[in-house]
């Protein structure tokens, strides 16, 4: 049977970063790497304790040479005399870094962040670094501040760069960033129960996957919302994820040309490679919402399952098939919460058609999904359903203020329907019985 250890030697990278919520596997997963490469490995645990082969001697540094001083495991006919070895150019680089951080960290310092800190750096100043082809750390950003989180980042660049293959675990979305994480990186670990038994899982996704599926779920918003939905003369909204016509690239940018292909890939790299998608998948559920007004209403909401408290923006309807089918792709379950927009008339505008076609698009693709739920407003929007604008018009007269300027994402709308909702207790414990599962209704609030 293939091991967790097995999947991460077959991927290979230098850098390993397991993330995922509590118990999902991350230490269990470290474990299993350093059991396996025991010899040539070395293990911080989350408080700066090392493992290392006890038959391992420690060492002191004399001028770019390493000095044994109680040598067990080199032949004892030579113990009156210490051995030796010339410290090699990565290792040289490693103590460098080690002792530029050790002068810059506040020495006087007691807290628990300087102490591990400390401890891992004399450890290492005591290590054979020669020898070492995989160091481990389990939560490294434990106990510390800022400040101190950039010197581990650091420190293992250091080891990168010294091609030491680096495994960590963490729950910091904020250290991921620092270390400018790449997607292929990333493994995301998940527990299952298989008939009694727990089955450990690590996913990874390369940055070309997560491109095929982008152009998958354009591809099917074009023939299904647009070409079958009869929308194709008004989809100005889907120029937003069709990334990017090459022929008007050219044509207005003389001299310059950025492939599609090269567009889409920075896109996805500024989603992707940030605070915002790392923190998200250190849950195991995410509520994907389309504006500041849900967020500002769903920050109220009781919600004490803490897999509830994770939400996700996606500035527009238009992106949500690609971050439902996204976070799918990493293994959690999803709930979308978004507007349900107005049946189309003769005299709707097309934009309203074509945001109307991918309601139902969305609501048909999945009715059956067992990952996903669905919670869209049982009327046009949010506001309505709690009567935001009738409240903005009021306040638009009192104040003289023109209510066009209150109508934005940016300005007062949100802000007053959050207040809305805090008014009418009623209407958060039904929002949160809708998401956490306890009302059977899919697709309405009321």
């Amino acid at each position: 049977m293939e091991t967790i250890a097995d999947k991460l030697e077959i991927l290979n990278q230098r850098r390993n970063y397991l993330i995922g919520p509590n118990s999902s596997g991350k230490t269990h997963t470290l474990k299993e790497v350093f059991e396996r490469n025991e010899d040539t490995t070395l293990f911080f645990d989350e408080i700066g304790e090392y493992s290392f082969l006890k038959s391992r001697n420690k060492v002191q540094i004399d001028n770019n040479i390493y000095v044994y001083s109680n040598e067990q495991s080199r032949g004892q006919e030579t113990a009156e005399l210490p051995n030796t070895e010339v410290i090699n150019e990565n290792s040289l680089s490693i103590i460098k870094k080690i002792r530029d951080i050790q002068s810059n960290i506040i020495l006087k310092s007691n807290s628990s962040g300087i102490t591990k800190l400390k401890r891992i750096l004399d450890v290492l100043l005591t290590m054979n670094l020669n020898s070492i082809e995989i160091v481990i750390f389990d939560e490294p950003e434990n106990f510390l501040d800022e400040t101190n989180l950039k010197y581990i980042v650091d420190l293992l660049d250091s080891f990168n760069k010294a091609n030491i293959q680096i495994f960590i675990a963490t729950h910091s979305a904020r250290f991921l960033e620092l270390s400018s994480v790449r997607i292929d990186e990333l493994f995301v670990c998940s527990i299952s129960l298989n008939e009694g038994n727990i089955d450990y899982k690590v996913t990874n996704r390369t940055m070309e996957d997560i491109k095929k599926l982008y152009t998958n779920i354009r591809d099917n918003i074009e023939n299904d919302v647009i070409k079958n939905g009869h929308t194709i003369k008004h989809a100005d909204m889907f120029k937003k994820i069709n990334l990017l016509n090459r022929g008007e690239l050219n044509e207005h940018h003389e001299g310059i040309f950025i492939s599609e292909g090269k567009v889409l890939e920075l896109y996805l790299n500024t989603i992707i490679e940030s605070f915002e998608f790392y923190q998200t998948l250190l849950y195991r559920k995410v509520i994907i919402v389309e504006g500041l007004t849900e967020k500002l209403i769903l920050q109220k909401v009781p919600l004490n399952d803490l897999d509830y408290q994770n939400f996700y923006f996606s500035n527009g309807k238009i992106h949500f098939p690609f971050y439902i089918e996204l976070f799918k792709f990493f293994g959690l379950d999803v709930v979308a919460m978004f507007d349900s927009d107005e049946a189309p008339s003769n005299e709707t505008n097309g934009s309203s058609k074509f945001v109307y076609k991918l309601t139902c698009y969305l609501k048909q693709k999945y009715l059956e999904d067992t990952r996903v739920k669905l919670i869209v407003s049982q009327s046009k929007d949010l506001e309505q359903d709690y009567e935001v604008n009738q409240i903005l018009d009021d306040f638009s007269d009192d104040s003289g203020i023109n209510k066009n300027k209150l109508s934005g994402d940016n300005f007062f709308k949100p802000y007053i329907a959050s207040f809305c909702f805090e008014e009418n207790n009623w209407k958060y414990e039904q929002l949160s019985r809708k998401i956490i599962g306890e009302d059977d209704n899919r697709f309405e609030f009321n």
